[in-house]
């Protein structure tokens, strides 16, 4: 199971080194989580791999080439994490997460 930090981070790193697509293990957490991020409008979008369990995401760039990934900042604060997004905040307890 990929954790939110883990796929976050598969994210932004992606979007730094300018790819078009990453691939992610495929399980119901990262469904979920792309899902939302693709209505709230930070990936383009996300399809499955035919015969493997990974999912293809492809990335979000404005028209001069900026992804929203950029401006992810991580906070950790004890057990609490925060991603803090430029129009979302992401707040991730062990067991619970909340999205505002």
């Amino acid at each position: 199971m990929q954790t939110s930090s883990k796929l976050l981070i598969s994210l932004k790193n992606a979007a730094n080194v300018r790819r078009k697509y990453v691939f992610l293990p495929k399980d119901r957490y990262s469904l979920s989580l792309l899902t939302l991020l693709c209505k709230e409008g930070f990936i383009a979008g996300f399809k499955e791999v035919d015969h493997v369990n990974l999912l293809k995401v492809r990335l979000k760039y404005s028209s001069m080439g900026v992804s929203c990934f950029t401006n992810i900042h991580f906070f950790f604060i004890n057990l609490i994490k925060l991603y803090i997004f430029r129009t979302a905040v992401f707040v991730s307890w062990p067991r619970v997460q909340v999205f505002i």
